[in-house]
């Protein structure tokens, strides 16, 4: 399971690398989560297509914001209330793992900021 997990950070963190350079608009992002998701959460058709919706939203949303000037208050609060949408199509063992794979990412997001300080 761990390695699953891993597996899912990993590759979300490659998408991320590679949509930082441009590569990717946010239709190709959203479409790459809903993917990871769909794989993860076992999601039905209508989740994933709701999943696509929200996530299609917030990437559209930090791009924009990209292009511009924006805080780190304004990023937070957009993927804040996605990640809320998201929850609220999920049943309850796909929160669960939903909330184990957030918290993972979460994880390894500390320990590359604490690598690049070292």
């Amino acid at each position: 399971m761990k390695k699953l997990i891993l597996i899912a950070l990993l590759a979300t963190g490659l998408s991320t690398l590679t949509y930082a350079k441009g590569d990717k608009t946010p239709a190709q992002k959203a479409a790459k989560q809903t993917e990871t998701l769909k794989k993860k959460l076992n999601l039905t058709a209508d989740q994933a297509t709701k999943v696509k919706a929200i996530m299609l939203d917030k990437d559209t949303q930090e791009a924009k914001l990209k292009s511009g000037k924006a805080d780190k208050q304004q990023k937070d609060a957009i993927k804040k209330q996605a990640d809320e949408k998201v929850s609220a199509v999920l049943n309850a063992s796909q929160k669960k793992t939903y909330e184990a794979l957030k918290a993972e990412k979460k994880e390894e997001k500390a320990k590359k900021k604490a690598a690049k300080k070292a």
